[in-house]
């Protein structure tokens, strides 16, 4: 029954870290990467199960973040604290993705034996977050460019404010209030 048991949670564990696209780790120091979930080959685009890459910063670690993903390693080790970095990674296809990783150092007789983490895919995300980006600098753009004002109505306060453009195209003076309270 343990045992059953166990498989089933484990089995369950497993099937949360694929839907969270969350891959589990471990690395001792001086020696690289000595485990790897599924999750984790499937994030780099290895097959599982395959050799674990004993060169992974510069394998897979995309090159502007070598030295970002090797000091948190370090200070890891060093300070004995946990770490969580955004970073792009090399796949084994050579494109670049964004993921989440942590870290924390395990202890034993006062010494880390061993660094443990997560890491999650996180590429959608932060592709979705960068074409916001794009669109608001574009609006801003298209704004400025069409030299029109831009005003805000306050629905608690009933106060609208607005921009310069705004108040000369009103013919209101700069930082002008009116009786009805419009700026």
């Amino acid at each position: 029954h343990a045992r059953d048991a166990l498989q089933a949670s484990n089995s369950l564990l497993q099937q949360a870290g694929r839907l969270a696209r969350l891959g589990v780790w471990e690395d001792m120091p001086a020696r690289g990467p000595v485990y790897w979930s599924d999750v984790c080959y499937d994030i780099h685009g290895l097959p599982p199960g395959s050799p674990l890459p004993q060169d992974y910063v510069q394998r897979h670690v995309a090159p502007a973040w070598h030295d970002t993903f090797r000091n948190a390693l370090r200070r890891c080790i060093r300070e004995r604290v946990e770490w969580s970095l955004e970073i792009e990674i090399v796949r084994a296809d050579g494109r670049l993705v964004w993921m989440r990783s942590l870290g924390e150092p395990v202890i034993e007789n006062g010494r880390v034996v061993r660094i443990r983490g997560v890491m999650q895919d996180i590429d959608a995300s932060k592709r979705a977050e960068a074409l916001v980006r794009e669109r608001e600098a574009l609006l801003s753009l298209t704004l400025s460019a069409a030299n029109l004002g831009l005003w805000d109505w306050n629905l608690h306060t009933a106060l609208v404010t607005g921009d310069q453009r705004w108040l000369a195209m009103r013919g209101l003076p700069p930082n002008a209030v009116d009786a009805s309270g419009v700026v």
